[in-house]
């Protein structure tokens, strides 16, 4: 007949793994957040963000009538008027992580990201399908939370066979 068993470890075997993996957090925080938390937000960013949504739709949604002023007086803001898309804000994404104070980011640091996807997002970007940054955050976030756990996982049960503890 089969039988199971369960080995039960004495309380002070487990404080032991625990203060060790505790001395060693950094490493293995490294070898987890660094790698894998920027290549989740990389691939969202791909697949996400750096996509134009379709062209301009009409009649334009002016934030104001000084604005819509502004923009024929100057030009297009310097840029001409019906000038095409650049790709400056394309080529602009970046992922940042510093795991020392919990944060990681996807910034785009065009001059313009701060209308098109920004705090300062105007009507017409909206329309023409841009979504906010922040209206990404619980998307990046459930993504990349099981990323992260299954990573750790794995790197804390390495850790622990590299010690002969598993």
């Amino acid at each position: 007949m089969a039988t199971s068993s369960i080995v039960i470890v004495e309380g002070k075997h487990i404080i032991d793994n625990l203060e060790l993996i505790n001395t060693h957090i950094d490493d293995i925080l490294r070898s987890v957040i660094d790698p894998h938390l920027k290549k989740y937000l990389r691939s969202y960013t791909q697949q996400n963000l750096k996509e134009y949504p379709g062209s301009v739709r009409y009649p334009i949604r002016w934030t104001s009538e000084k604005q819509r002023r502004a923009f024929f007086a100057t030009d297009g803001f310097g840029r001409g008027i019906g000038s095409g898309r650049t790709g400056e804000f394309r080529r602009g994404w970046d992922v940042t992580v510093n795991r020392y104070q919990g944060e990681a980011a996807i910034v785009n640091r065009s001059d313009a990201a701060v209308f098109i996807v920004g705090k300062w997002q105007q009507g017409f970007h909206a329309d023409t399908g841009w979504l906010r940054l922040a209206d990404h955050e619980d998307k990046v976030l459930d993504g990349a939370n099981p990323v992260i756990s299954k990573a750790l996982d794995s790197e804390i049960r390495r850790f622990l066979f590299s010690r002969g503890i598993m």
